[in-house]
This record gives C-alpha cells, sequence and structure tokens, in this order.
C-alpha cells in the first residue's frame, strides 16, 4: 500500500519530569484527535494545546522544517522550568509530500528499516564521519545526529517503530545534561501514517555546565572515542537516571493508538 507520505506526524516535547504539588503521581491524561490518541502522566505537562499551522513551501529558502497543511498542538510544561523547545505535535492533513525531497527520503529510508528488520545494534557505533550511521528521523532538524543509544524496536497494534536516545549537534563540545532526546518513530499498521515523538531528556550522567578548563583541541582529537563512551554510559544507564524517566516515556509510546 501506498502511504499518504506522512498524514500523520505528532511531535510531543513534554516538561523535564517536574511535578507540583497538585499533580497525582500516576494520573493519566488523553488525548483523541482525528482518530489517533495517546496517554501521558500528568507529572509531564499541564494540558495540550491544538491549533491550525499552515505550515512551510516546498520552495521556501533552506531546509522547510514542516511540510504544508498541519494541526499542531502544545503541550504546557510544569512550571519552574525554562523549556528549551515549543511543545507541538503536527498532524498533516492528507498531504503528499511531493516537493519535499528530503522528507520523503527519510520516510523510505524508514520504510525499508522496518520491512527489513536489521539489527540496529550497528547503529550505535561511532563512525569517522557521523552520518554514515544515523537512524531515520522526522521532523528533519537543521543539524547533525550524532549518536544513537538504548536503540530498539517497538512493536504495538496500531503502530510499529523504533525508540532510541539521540543528540543533534551543529558544534564539537561535550554533552551536557539536557543535551539528549528520547524519540520513537514509527508507522502505523496500514502504513498510512507516520509518527514522530520527541522527548527532551535531562540526566544525572553528564554535567550541567562546561568544565572551566576545558580543550577544544584534545577535545575535537579524541571525539569519536568521546561518543562512544557517550554511548556506552546512556546504554548502561537505568531509567530513572533520565527525567522524564524512560520507563514513564515508555508508557505514553505505549498508549498510542490509531481508531478505525
Amino acid at each position: 500500500m501506498r502511504t499518504k507520505l506522512v498524514s500523520l506526524i505528532l511531535v510531543l516535547i513534554f516538561a523535564l519530569g517536574l511535578s507540583p504539588v497538585s499533580a497525582q503521581d500516576g494520573e493519566q491524561h488523553t488525548v483523541l484527535f482525528d482518530g489517533f490518541s495517546f496517554s501521558f502522566d500528568a507529572a509531564l505537562a499541564a494540558n495540550v494545546n491544538i491549533w491550525q499551522y499552515a505550515g512551510d513551501p516546498a520552495d521556501r529558502d533552506g531546509l522547510p522544517e514542516h511540510p504544508s497543511r498541519c494541526l499542531c498542538c502544545t503541550t504546557n510544561g510544569r512550571a519552574g522550568k525554562r523549556l528549551r523547545w515549543q511543545r507541538r505535535c503536527l498532524r498533516l492533513q492528507d498531504a503528499d509530500l511531493a516537493g519535499y525531497t528530503p522528507y520523503q527520503d527519510e520516510l523510505a529510508r524508514f520504510q525499508t528499516l522496518l520491512a527489513e528488520r536489521p539489527d540496529l545494534t550497528p547503529y550505535m557505533a561511532t563512525p569517522e564521519n557521523v552520518s554514515d550511521n544515523t537512524l531515520p528521523f522526522l521532523p528533519i532538524f537543521p543539524a547533525a545526529q550524532v549518536i544513537r543509544a538504548r536503540v530498539q524496536y517497538v512493536d504495538m497494534p496500531s503502530v510499529s517503530g523504533i525508540s532510541f536516545i539521540t543528540a543533534y549537534r551543529e558544534d564539537a563540545f561535550p554533552f551536557l545534561a539536557d543535551g539528549f532526546l528520547y524519540t520513537f518513530q514509527g508507522l502505523s499498521a496500514d502504513g498510512a501514517y507516520y509518527v514522530s515523538a520527541v522527548f527532551p531528556l535531562n540526566t544525572v550522567l553528564f554535567p550541567t555546565d562546561m568544565p572551566a578548563d576545558f580543550d577544544y583541541d584534545a577535545f575535537v582529537e579524541n571525539i569519536n572515542a568521546y561518543f562512544a563512551e557517550s554511548v556506552a554510559a546512556l546504554n548502561r544507564a537505568a531509567p530513572e537516571d533520565f527525567a522524564p524517566s524512560l520507563a514513564t516515556l515508555d508508557v505514553v509510546i505505549q498508549s498510542f493508538v490509531f481508531e478505525g
């Protein structure tokens, strides 16, 4: 079946695990819109807002951030934490991606990955050229996907895909505690819908600030070894070493349902 070339992109970016006193531990919110639903812990976000978004034209200068004709929603983070990105989800209303070549290419890569089901372990390696070993990821970021950790297939009745921790960089500097993303990239069972869920992470595994004695030249000379060590640390970590906990985010992903 020919997919509608991403009829749905859902990008969820929740708060970083901060809970006010009024939030009940484990209390769940459920969002249902146009036949797609998901649930999330009340500690992750306060509410969800949805609005129309015209999107970016395919012929705009530079890379279109999002294809046209979509719906957006924001999830308001809990008070007391500055958020690094606007919380949003994007729904492409029967849009076909003609003209959005990078998105078409990324979708094709992902469809091949899910169809062939290769061993995902090699994707966690760190080649000399970081662009040689990337995993499919939508929406497309204007930066390099430099690492991938905790990569695994995720299969549910409505959606199948992969989840992993990644980092995107435009520079060559050490990772900080808030420099990682946890993502699920998936396709609906009928192949008509693409789902991308993206969650900023904070982790105790990395420092919150750059060291005062940072040596840029020495770091760049050994950057691949640093990437490999970082992936190993992320793979060894417990779910609770991250905020939000990876276990909490897994529950969100497991709640994805396409009705009908």
